[in-house]
């Protein structure tokens, strides 16, 4: 290899997540290029690895190498440099003999590359598919607790059908908004535009929604988009968006509390026809008194005026974020 490609190969290397070194019978460095955690190359030459890192790394790197010397053989291995406060760099090393013109070992190369990123990567994947799971099963059992509500107050198949599709698709909505947040979560107002534009356009003069950035953790926005589903779709049969001189008031707020911060979401119609309380309660109406703020720790007011349906939902706030 001429000395320009040489020269070529040292600058490539330089400028990549890649370190390459030689090291002599006594595991002391000959030469390196691109030294991993941007350490000087002179800092190296004529030095061991003890000598060099700190304990353990040295020492381990060290006797991955001299069991190299003693075999002959090659090694690959992952190891982790610990330094300072923001946890291991994570290295994947190629470790070969390094033989003179016989064949007689004078020592090792070796190669070593930066995979720290890749690892991240990999737990996060992981860290998903764990919560993918966990949340399979919880979705799982609510799906089958809707359909078995559903099922109870209705008198024909055809409304089954009708009700329950209706339930599912509002899980779906707000389970695409959790899943493009990586599971986190999803706000407030993905929630409540993502149930409304099922019925009615958005941005609408008839649909007013308002209220400052909250974010809720995937259980909470689970069941608020329930929430959402049940008062929409009430609103479309009887209430405020069943003619074409109604609308919806939809607004949510903090205020302070003795224990951290309440977060206050509202429903209101108005200009509708008007609506009295249904004589039996159905899953829906359960839904919107019992199992939504059972589930984020709340209390909840529906309430049937002559002027329309309102709907209050108070919960602390911690609730409503974990």
């Amino acid at each position: 290899m001429s000395a320009e490609m040489i020269r070529r190969l040292q600058a490539a290397i330089e400028v990549s997540n890649i370190s390459v070194s030689s090291q002599d019978n006594d595991l002391r460095y000959a030469w390196i290029v691109n030294p991993p955690q941007n350490l000087s190359a002179d800092r190296f030459i004529g030095r061991t690895d003890e000598e060099v890192f700190p304990s353990p790394f040295g020492a381990r790197m060290a006797t991955i190498k001299r069991q190299v010397l003693e075999r002959g053989e090659g090694l690959w291995t992952e190891v982790p440099f610990t330094a300072g406060d923001d946890g291991p760099r994570w290295y994947d090393v190629k470790i070969d003999p390094w033989r003179d013109q016989s064949g007689g070992v004078i020592g090792v190369n070796c190669v070593s590359v930066d995979i720290t990123d890749r690892r991240q990567t990999t737990e996060h994947l992981r860290v998903l598919l764990r919560e993918l799971a966990h949340r399979s099963k919880n979705l799982m059992a609510v799906i089958q607790s809707i359909a078995s509500q559903t099922a109870r107050g209705v008198p024909s198949v055809e409304q089954f059908v009708s009700r329950f599709s209706g339930r599912l698709q509002s899980l779906a909505r707000a389970h695409d908004i959790i899943t493009d947040e990586e599971w986190r979560g999803a706000t407030l107002h993905q929630l409540a535009r993502a149930q409304v534009t099922l019925y009615a356009d958005w941005p609408s003069s008839r649909v007013n929604v308002s209220g400052p950035h909250i974010f809720l953790s995937p259980n909470a926005a689970q069941h608020l988009g329930l929430a959402l589903h049940e008062l929409a779709t009430n609103a479309i049969r009887h209430g405020a968006l069943s003619g074409t001189g109604g609308h919806v008031e939809i607004s949510w707020d903090r205020t302070p509390d003795a224990n951290g911060r309440r977060v206050v979401f509202e429903w209101r119609e108005r200009g509708g026809p008007p609506v009295s309380a249904p004589r039996a309660t159905s899953f829906g109406r359960l839904m919107l008194e019992q199992i939504v703020p059972a589930a984020v720790g709340g209390k909840a007011e529906l309430r049937f005026e002559p002027y329309g349906v309102s709907y209050r939902l108070e919960a602390p706030e911690r609730t409503l974020l974990q």
